[in-house]
């Protein structure tokens, strides 16, 4: 069944008869058997030395119950692994299991330190909500409204469905004048489903103004923050996502936007077809896999070859940070967790490689990132401060 757990081919059911089964005392030797031969097979530079593999054995078989992360540090262009590659962790949580070479993953799950009886500080994760601002200024606050028909614009019904909702137009006059707007606070997320089909998701602080439905000739909308776009097809009526001053231009397609105030340059990433996207001065035809990236000054810039699964791991509840410098990843914990993050003055060129779920405490992440002994926090209220 160990086998089938590291193959990721286990069902739920036969997870849960494998966490009994581990609860138990009598099975640590079996554990460790299977533990000592996978362990062989992993590449030296991610090994630890023999207290370290105590230590990480001894956290697996207590069954910790806190969601890991895997990761790997990067200081001054040097790569070097500080947590290494742990072949089982087990943890039952909403994170759910987190198995050695997943794909895109480097570096090996660490354990998290000990639990201690004292009673902590910490801060609870995000969750769905957002609030919708209607063509006549009232608002709703759809994280507590019920489910049902929220309101009607013209031909256009908005309804809601638990963490979504969704424009439906039922012909008649059109509503293309009645202009929404769906904003996310800090620490809240959502889902909305535009009368054409398009589906949209927003990110913590985030914001899109669009009509209740699109006219006959094309559809716009205008962004703040980040937005992931499935972009429903209709080659009559091209869609244009307004952001500053930059324009992505599509018909049917898939694709994220970073548009944070925060952030050195608005990013586009296409997964799924193409964009063109311009600015006042130039224009870029993108192709899945690429990154267009407007800088502060106006230059556009392509990258290549852009992790599309990285750039979207918030859109599927997780953290993912591939040599992402510690300025850039205290942002998006500060966004998610509506937290005040108070940095050091000179900071260290240390980055971060790694992935962790976004149901996690912020505690959970935060030790995880101290296993570096790169970095350390205290938590003070909604305040979290930064030592390096």
């Amino acid at each position: 069944m160990l086998d089938r757990l590291f193959s990721e081919s286990a069902t739920a059911e036969e997870k849960t008869e494998l966490m009994s089964l581990l609860d138990k005392p009598d099975h640590d030797e079996v554990v460790k058997q299977y533990l000592d031969a996978a362990w062989g097979n992993v590449p030296l530079p991610q090994q630890l030395n023999e207290a370290q593999s105590a230590s990480m054995l001894s956290a697996i078989l207590s069954r910790q119950e806190t969601p890991v992360v895997p990761l790997t540090t990067t200081r001054n262009y040097r790569t070097w692994y500080r947590v290494a590659a742990a072949i089982l962790i087990l943890a039952i949580s909403a994170a759910g299991y987190f198995l050695l070479n997943r794909p895109g993953i480097q570096a090996g799950r660490a354990p998290l330190a000990q639990k201690s009886s004292e009673p902590k500080q910490d801060i609870a994760p995000g969750t769905s909500g957002a609030i919708l601002t209607l063509a006549n200024g009232s608002t709703i606050v759809l994280d507590t409204a019920a489910d049902g028909n929220l309101a009607q614009q013209g031909n256009t019904r908005i309804q809601k469905n638990g963490g979504t909702i969704q424009y439906v137009s039922n012909g008649g006059e059109l509503a293309a004048n009645a202009i929404n707007t769906i904003r996310t606070p800090r620490g809240k997320k959502f889902q909305l489903r535009l009368d054409d089909g398009t589906i949209v998701w927003l990110n913590a602080a985030s914001s899109i103004r669009f009509p209740a439905s699109f006219d006959r000739l094309s559809r716009s909308v205008e962004i703040t923050g980040e937005v992931y776009f499935e972009v429903a097809k209709d080659a009559s009526r091209p869609f244009t996502v307004k952001v500053n001053d930059m324009q992505v231009q599509v018909l049917g397609t898939h694709f994220n936007i970073n548009a944070y105030d925060d952030e050195p340059a608005v990013k586009t990433t296409l997964l799924e077809g193409s964009v063109k996207v311009n600015n006042p001065v130039s224009g870029k035809m993108l192709v899945p896999g690429q990154q267009a990236q407007l800088a502060a000054g106006g230059s556009l810039q392509v990258k290549n070859g852009v992790n599309t699964s990285e750039v979207i791991a918030w859109k599927n509840d997780l953290f993912s940070f591939n040599n992402t410098d510690v300025n850039s990843l205290m942002r998006q914990l500060s966004r998610w967790y509506d937290a005040e993050i108070v940095m050091p003055k000179n900071i260290e060129p240390v980055t971060f490689n790694g992935q962790i779920s976004r149901s996690a405490n912020i505690s959970d992440v935060l030790k995880i990132l101290e296993l570096t002994e790169e970095i350390s926090f205290t938590i003070q209220g909604k305040k979290v401060i930064v030592k390096m």
